[in-house]
């Protein structure tokens, strides 16, 4: 039977969940749990505070858990927020091994 539904959204799940963001520079770990939203910037009220970066927004990104994987948003900063070192323009979905930019702060996902 033919059909021309695209594939489901939830068809796009990675071979490994990710499960921990670790900033490059400090080795600081940050375990990835399911929940909602985890916000990045650098205001001291963000789950994962940049205070120290100097180009880093007040909230810069969010990473958001849904349909069963995390993915990262940039939230219209002027400096972007970078996967893999191309800029992000719509929510892309992380996977082990990847490499995100957040002002001058990089962090790898395990």
């Amino acid at each position: 039977m033919y059909t021309d539904k695209q594939p489901a959204f939830d068809e796009q799940v990675p071979v490994q969940r990710p499960s921990a963001l670790i900033d490059v520079d400090s080795k600081r770990r940050y375990e990835l749990v399911p929940k909602d939203v985890i916000s990045l910037g650098k205001d001291k009220d963000n789950d994962i505070s940049l205070e120290n970066d100097p180009a880093a927004h007040g909230c810069h990104a969010l990473i958001t858990f849904a349909v069963n994987n995390f993915w990262l948003e940039d939230l219209g900063t002027t400096c972007g927020t970078f996967l893999n070192d191309v800029r992000i323009e719509k929510p892309v979905m992380l996977s082990p091994g990847d490499s995100i930019l957040v002002g001058r702060t990089r962090f790898r996902i395990e």
